[in-house]
């Protein structure tokens, strides 16, 4: 059995820790959705080298954003965040997060070696192991 520690960040904190990693949480959903448990688990980023790159566009499909929420994420107290399985922004809430496991994309070889996580794991996923990972 894997040991699994769960750590949970200030606002400044999350933000920091997403423009650096790739980011495993999980979090409470804002919104019932029928046929999901009350949790979602999501891969999320906002690491720039990473989002940027040839591959993170293309594999990502990672764009920036076109326009702004229509609601104020600022007095939400909300981060925005790339979500990996989604690809897509979505937003988070600082309080109602656990974050599972963080993998740091600062340098190339932090890079190279998410690349080799997402070609072995992330690539072979279908849409049903997908929803079955962010559902749990």
């Amino acid at each position: 059995m894997a040991l699994v520690v769960v750590m949970i960040f200030s606002f400044n904190g999350l933000k920091d820790v997403l423009s650096y990693s790739v980011v495993e949480l999980r979090f409470k959903r804002r919104r019932f959705k029928p046929g999901w448990n009350d949790y979602r688990r999501m891969l999320c980023t906002n690491g720039v080298d990473l989002l940027n790159s040839i591959p993170g566009k293309i594999a990502l499909h990672f764009k920036k954003p076109s326009h702004p929420p229509k609601y104020n994420i600022q007095k939400k107290a909300l981060i925005v965040a790339w979500d990996i399985l989604w690809q897509d922004y979505r937003c988070l809430s600082p309080e109602k997060h656990e974050i599972l496991a963080i993998m740091p994309v600062r340098t190339d070889q932090e890079i190279m070696k998410f690349w080799e996580y997402f070609n072995d794991i992330l690539s072979k996923m279908s849409g049903s192991d997908k929803i079955k990972f962010m559902n749990s």
